[in-house]
């Protein structure tokens, strides 16, 4: 696998929040960005800090309980990446 120079975003999702940090190029430091409101115009803010700061692709954490499986918390998160990439 060959590594492409370019900027992340992060994404952690929780229920009230959403939490944003970029990556430099070489995606070696991240860097918050902004916390953007959970609710129908997340995606919108999202779409725009992609459009802002060159973001090359966009990874979206899943939540794992000490388990080691899926729980609500990651079903949520689902749910909202399902519903994100569908409008």
């Amino acid at each position: 696998m060959t590594f492409r120079r370019g900027r992340r975003l992060g994404v952690d999702v929780g229920d009230a929040r959403i939490g944003v940090a970029v990556s430099d190029p070489d995606g070696i430091l991240a860097t918050p960005v902004e916390t953007v409101p959970a609710g129908p115009d997340a995606i919108k803010r999202l779409a725009q800090l992609v459009d802002e700061l060159d973001v090359m692709e966009c990874v979206i954490g899943l939540p794992f309980g000490m388990s080691g499986r899926e729980g609500p918390a990651a079903i949520k998160v689902r749910a909202f990446c399902e519903g994100s990439f569908s409008q």
